[in-house]
């Protein structure tokens, strides 16, 4: 029993090693920017993160000019080198502003984008929410959130 347990954890101490010789990496901030030679309401428009719920943040049409407001418009790309090759995708970041409480410092939830398809019809959303991945990274703000 107690050499299954001990066997156990050093399996998971083995992949936890594993999982962390990966490097992460980060590109941005940069702006999204439509491309539609075909269609001239669109093309050249910037896109920028409105609201769609609670945390959840949808992609919205904006006008030609870089949106002024880098807080709803800057996106990062995230992507991990392993044995120095990068991987060939990765995930789109928006960063949804909040004011702490207590400090009232502006601070950031990194959100991924993920697109949910309806079935009844052709279109696919975008959609920004947190990801349990960077949980970790949030777990001052989650336990101040919490428990005040």
């Amino acid at each position: 029993m107690k050499s299954s347990m001990f066997a156990g954890v050093l399996a998971t101490l083995a992949a936890s090693t594993t999982v962390f010789a990966q490097e992460f990496n980060q590109t941005g901030p940069f702006f999204l920017k439509i491309s539609a030679p075909n269609n001239e309401k669109l093309d050249g428009r910037y896109l920028y993160s409105c609201h769609a719920g609670a945390s959840t943040q949808t992609l919205c049409v904006g006008t030609a000019e870089p949106p002024p407001n880098m807080r709803t418009a800057a996106y990062y790309y995230n992507f991990t080198v392993e044995n120095d090759v990068p991987s060939a995708s990765g995930i789109l970041i928006y960063n949804l502003p909040f004011v702490e409480m207590g400090s009232g410092q502006i601070r950031a939830w990194p959100q991924v984008m993920s697109l949910r398809f309806d079935p009844a019809s052709n279109v696919a959303s975008t959609l920004f929410q947190v990801c349990l991945f960077f949980i970790r990274h949030l777990h001052s703000f989650i336990t101040l959130w919490a428990f005040t």
